[in-house]
């Protein structure tokens, strides 16, 4: 299986009932075709930047899923089967680990910069340039009169 991002634009005249219908006719499509959904994101209203349907607002719904390639096809027909989906964009995402990998990402960037830090504190031109700089800023406070 496969991870999926789906982002599905639907009419703005559309009740909370109807939104909520067209959100269980596709998860329970997705269940019927042994996907898993992870999120469901609630919906947003959006001004589109162009008229679609002569619709100039919509609702912007996002659901990420698993689901096999092969029955992504079928998911397609099955959104343009449905009258009050403006339009919609199937992504293959990479799919999320968790925070593991951003703690882990962190970590790394830190510790380059506290490596570059010590590179620059070690050398004699940086001393200099300190130095300088602090003059420098010493010499405009003085001018400003701060």
């Amino acid at each position: 299986m496969r991870y999926y991002e789906l982002n599905y634009l639907l009419s703005p005249e559309l009740s909370e009932e109807k939104m909520s219908g067209i959100k269980e006719k596709i998860a329970s499509f997705l269940k019927k075709e042994n996907g898993t959904i992870d999120e469901f994101q609630s919906p947003i209203k959006k001004e589109l930047g162009y008229s679609i349907n002569k619709e100039v607002s919509a609702f912007l719904i996002t659901l990420n899923f698993h689901l096999l390639p092969e029955k992504i096809k079928d998911l397609e027909d099955f959104l343009k089967t449905e009258s009050n989906v403006l339009r919609y964009l199937i992504n293959s995402e990479k799919e999320f680990e968790g925070r593991k990998e951003d703690e882990e990402k962190g970590k790394t960037e830190k510790k380059a910069k506290k490596d570059k830090k010590q590179i620059l504190e070690k050398t004699p031109e940086t001393k200099k340039a300190k130095v300088e700089f602090k003059k420098i800023e010493k010499k405009l406070d003085e001018i400003l009169g701060q």
